[in-house]
């Protein structure tokens, strides 16, 4: 019978709780199932006490009153919100209590503790600040019901008084047990709430590391894109390096052999004595050589800036041809993708501003910002030229303009253009369009960075098939 009533207090259980969302509703609603069924069956019992005590008041309000607080449960399952139930229970209760304490010898009364059972009910039901409002209405119902009897009439004793013994003696035993098994209820279910709380704290912390793992991880692959980012710039330059510096090479290592065969020959003109001749091959060296002091100069000078943009970066700023930076950017990019892929051409245009002063600023990280565009660009037109027709004519513009000490860097190019779609996404970490190996999505990231760090802005416009420009504002 036990196991019977357990199994159908636990579905009902289960119901009532399937309203809520959280443990705390679930535990009150819970409660008040328990509670409900609990005074049921205390009210069964109390009928044979009204009826040894000859009680005809007590004895025909029970019956309904039982009935009444076994039907709440059903009402919760029928889908009634719990707290208006709950309201309904404490009613239901007060009022059987004010009708059995003004039968039964008013204030004096075994039954009048009873009142004091509805706001804790309230505080186990719904919450504290609905147990202070029941406590109020049931202190201002003794409070009216004691005023009365004190100046107006003496409370009746619808009962056989030779059973008051008896009758105390029940009604005190039924509080307390019902008492009794309120607080256990409650414990049990305050124990519940409280290993569940133990086990979610155990799956929070186990979640909590898997967290602080995966972070670790995702730092670690992060500062590994990031050097890989590096890497494919360096590589960008690298390639442009080379063909930037080997035509001046070729110039030096051509004009050194022509003088030496010039030189063997102003040997032979001064064996045979011939100085008007030795004379003009002087002069042709002498140029020579000019044109090798000034190719030599100019890979010098190439190196020279590549170590500039290159060394440690300090943080510190300096000031910057920011036309020549630009522009040493634009060719080494276009000839380390042509070091790439000999088939690809593109026009180059630029449009400096002429009176550019020097501006001071981070050349290095400038620099990668002006080459991860510039590298984009070429790309763009790049995948535009493979299914575009004879006239299209690839072409990426770099041009600079300087006014009210406001620097704005223009690179336009007329390539594949950004989806709409894919516009705000342009500079989020790791996110590109580059098929899997040839970009990191770090580069527009780094360049955004590198732009707010300096203060400054970097916006685009952007058409499917007509190309993308990117504006640059310090």
């Amino acid at each position: 019978m036990k196991a019977i009533i357990q199994k159908f207090v636990k579905w009902l259980d289960g119901h009532g709780s399937a309203f809520h969302s959280t443990d705390t509703e679930k535990r009150k609603t819970t409660i008040l199932i328990r509670a409900s069924f609990l005074t049921g069956f205390f009210m069964i019992l109390y009928i044979g006490n009204c009826y040894f005590i000859d009680f005809n008041i007590g004895f025909n309000i029970l019956p309904f009153e039982s009935l009444i607080f076994f039907s709440l449960p059903f009402l919760i399952k029928m889908g009634l919100k719990p707290k208006i139930v709950a309201h309904l229970y404490i009613l239901n209760g007060t009022a059987f209590g004010i009708l059995l304490v003004w039968f039964s010898g008013g204030l004096q009364s075994p039954v009048t503790p009873w009142l004091t059972l509805m706001p804790i009910c309230a505080i186990l039901f719904m919450d504290a600040r609905n147990a202070w409002i029941w406590a109020f209405i049931i202190l201002g119902v003794v409070s009216a019901m004691g005023l009365y009897w004190l100046l107006v009439d003496e409370a009746p004793k619808d009962y056989n008084q030779n059973q008051d013994p008896l009758y105390f003696l029940n009604c005190y035993a039924g509080l307390i047990f019902i008492y009794l098994l309120l607080s256990l209820i409650f414990e049990k279910r305050l124990n519940a709430t409280i290993n569940e709380l133990e086990t979610n704290k155990s799956s929070l912390e186990q979640v909590n590391n898997q967290l602080n793992e995966s972070l670790d991880t995702i730092k670690i692959t992060q500062n590994q894109l990031v050097q890989s980012e590096k890497l494919a710039s360096l590589g960008e330059l690298t390639a442009g390096i080379a063909h930037e510096i080997q035509n001046p090479l070729n110039f030096v290592n051509n004009f050194s052999e022509i003088n030496k065969d010039m030189l063997i020959e102003l040997i032979d003109e001064l064996d045979k004595g011939n100085f008007t001749e030795v004379k003009e091959i002087a002069k042709d060296i002498i140029s020579n050589e000019e044109k090798i002091v000034h190719h030599g100069k100019r890979a010098d000078a190439i190196v020279k800036g590549m170590l500039l943009h290159s060394r440690k970066n300090t943080g510190s700023r300096e000031l910057t041809d920011v036309n020549n930076l630009c522009d040493e950017y634009l060719r080494l990019s276009y000839h380390g993708l042509r070091a790439k892929d000999k088939s690809f051409n593109a026009y180059i245009e630029t449009d400096f501003y002429k009176d550019m002063p020097e501006i001071k600023l981070n050349a290095q990280d400038i620099g990668r910002v002006v080459l991860n565009i510039i590298t984009n660009a070429f790309h763009a037109v790049r995948d535009r030229s493979k299914h575009a027709g004879e006239e299209y004519k690839p072409t990426v513009l770099v041009g600079t303009t300087y006014k009210d000490n406001k620097l704005e860097i223009m690179i336009k190019d007329n390539g594949v253009g950004i989806p709409d779609k894919l516009q705000s996404k342009v500079f989020q970490p790791f996110f590109t369009t580059k098929p899997t190996g040839e970009g990191t999505g770090l580069g527009l990231s780094l360049s955004y960075d590198i732009i707010k760090s300096h203060g400054g802005n970097i916006t685009f416009e952007s058409k499917i098939d007509i190309g993308t420009t990117f504006k640059i504002i310090l």
